[in-house]
């Protein structure tokens, strides 16, 4: 059986999370503050710690700063996505939100006292604010805070008016990039030829009207994100030409000869079910599977 610690301010908690542990078999600590958990983590030789975000003394996230050789889970009233993501990044094994059942807790201590893993990364500000407080949401929250420091490409699936654009901007945030640009644009909203003119740029005399040269976002956005809402209403003609972007990492502009290399991470998002669209021929399978490298969910409001 394991030593658990349970470090929270709140006596209730922590009585009884002491007792369902005990009669599970586990040998239980308490610490009624940050300290105090500091303390027993540094010298008790733990195996896991349960330990609440905000606590006088230090907080959650001070601890998880501290110390890096025990599994420590979350607990938190607080469902915001900057908590759940900034826990993740700092090491935590696990955030649960209160109220919690002991369900879940006896399922995380299984699952991380067989074997657990960590990252270690930086605290980031937050601009904007995503608040969820059900498992569906907060497992959204660590998926961002896995992802946003790879430079994988992420597909964002769910209905319409569910804050697509604004996990966009937190995968973004949260990443190396966060310093590069991020532009949006919405392949919806504009006719096919305007929206590759939007994407690629074009020379001048490209076409009438085009008096001098422009950048398209690919090369505005170098070095940044870009994110790419309502991708299943891309032309295919489009398609093929955001695919040679992901394969070979260039564009050229409309009317021009040469390739410009461009470093750009793409986040892309549908209220389409795009398997569905494969099947019909609308939506070329082989960018699905490039854009689809991780998909995140979001459900349904």
């Amino acid at each position: 059986m394991a030593k658990v610690l349970i470090a929270d301010d709140e006596k209730s908690i922590r009585v009884v999370l002491r007792k369902y542990l005990s009669s599970l078999g586990h040998e239980v600590i308490e610490a009624s503050d940050g300290i105090e958990a500091i303390g027993v983590l540094k010298e008790k030789g733990v195996d896991i710690a349960f330990v609440d975000i905000k606590m006088p003394g230090k907080t959650g996230l001070e601890i998880l700063d501290e110390v890096k050789n025990v599994p420590i889970v979350i607990l938190t009233a607080y469902g915001t996505m900057d908590y759940t993501v900034k826990a993740m990044e700092k090491g935590a094994v696990e955030y649960i939100t209160k109220p919690f059942s002991f369900e879940e807790i006896k399922s995380i201590l299984d699952k991380v006292l067989i074997s657990h893993e960590r990252e270690e990364e930086d605290i980031l500000p937050v601009e904007d604010e995503i608040v969820g407080t059900s498992r569906k949401m907060q497992e959204v929250f660590k998926l961002i805070g896995r992802v946003a420091k790879s430079d994988v490409t992420v597909l964002i699936t769910g209905e319409s008016g569910t804050g697509k654009e604004l996990i966009a901007k937190a995968i973004h945030r949260y990443s190396h990039r966060r310093n590069k640009p991020f532009l949006a644009i919405n392949c919806a909203a504009l006719p096919p030829n305007l929206l590759e003119a939007e994407l690629f740029g074009y020379e001048k005399g490209a076409f009438t009207g085009a008096v001098s040269s422009k950048k398209g976002i690919f090369e505005q956005a170098n070095g940044g994100t870009i994110f790419l809402d309502e991708i299943g209403e891309l032309e295919l003609s489009l398609q093929s030409k955001l695919l040679r972007v992901l394969q070979e990492k260039e564009i050229r502009r409309i009317g021009g000869n040469k390739t410009i290399k461009v470093d750009v991470r793409i986040v892309a998002a549908t209220n389409r079910n795009l398997e569905q669209e494969v099947k019909k021929g609308n939506f070329r399978e082989d960018l699905f599977f490039r854009l689809n490298v991780v998909n995140v969910e979001i459900p349904p409001l």
